[in-house]
């Protein structure tokens, strides 16, 4: 009677995926100019040879050390390219777990404070048993981590009527945001609860504000003599960096539109 609805960050499964590509094309380059290094110095003593004996045609051993050369080059480049995209990638995983969360519970409107309590909790402990089950992304399972040992802070919203319930689920699917749901068995398998983790971009609009709300504090915060109004992206860029702020815009969109339970 219990459901647990799961769902996979795509985009952390990319990025898990183009570190270890990144990973993987930095050994390969390494491995390659280690390769480039020995030919240099083969062609650098059949050069030698050559002239000494003032034999044959050195320009085509010449014309050889300059593309090894070359290739060497844009190599070395290329690795200083990747290490500081590997960097990028670890940093970014690495700060998934320094944001402050909150776990949310969505409770059904008709039942009384201690049941919104007691549903609520159920809810908490399927969340805590999908992350254990390790069927689930390396990044949620840091911020459950975080939030269970040093946040701690949940909040019960009204989540209305049955129908609001079933319709904050599709939202949280289509958005990719783990979730779980709890059927009570006691109310014929009703959804009782919808819990979900949410960190502070979404309910800290004072250092995460929205687009509209960021304007007016970037022309005060800079003093401008003549109004330069910030764009979109420079928006996302400031506050959001490499992340798509638009779920994290729908998500605050969704908690605000609820009152928390009585």
């Amino acid at each position: 009677m219990i459901q647990t609805i799961k769902t996979m960050k795509d985009c952390s499964k990319i990025k898990d995926k183009t570190h270890s590509y990144c990973v993987r094309e930095l050994n390969e380059c390494k491995s390659r100019v280690t390769e480039i290094q020995k030919w240099i110095e083969k062609e650098k003593d059949i050069i030698t040879v050559m002239v000494k004996m003032e034999h044959g045609d050195a320009n085509v051993e010449y014309a050889r050390l300059a593309m090894l050369r070359d290739e060497a080059k844009f190599l070395v480049g290329k690795i200083k390219n990747l290490k500081a995209q590997i960097k990028d990638l670890q940093k970014t995983n690495s700060n998934s777990a320094q944001y402050h969360y909150r776990m949310y519970s969505m409770v059904l409107r008709q039942l009384n404070p201690m049941q919104k309590g007691i549903q609520s909790l159920h809810a908490v402990v399927e969340y805590g048993e999908m992350v254990k089950s390790g069927n689930i992304d390396a990044t949620v399972k840091k911020a459950y981590n975080k939030w269970a040992k040093e946040d701690k802070t949940m909040i019960v919203l009204d989540g209305g009527v049955s129908d609001d319930l079933i319709e904050a689920t599709w939202f949280l699917s289509d958005n990719n945001i783990p979730f779980t749901v709890f059927h009570e068995p006691d109310l014929y398998g009703v959804i009782t609860s919808i819990c979900f983790l949410a960190d502070e971009r979404v309910w800290d609009t004072k250092n995460y504000p929205s687009y509209d709300e960021f304007i007016p504090q970037h022309i005060v915060g800079h003093n401008f003599s003549t109004p330069l109004v910030p764009t979109e992206k420079e928006w996302r860029d400031y506050l959001f960096k490499d992340v798509d702020p638009e779920p994290i815009m729908k998500l605050r969109e969704l908690i605000f539109s609820k009152k928390l339970s009585m």
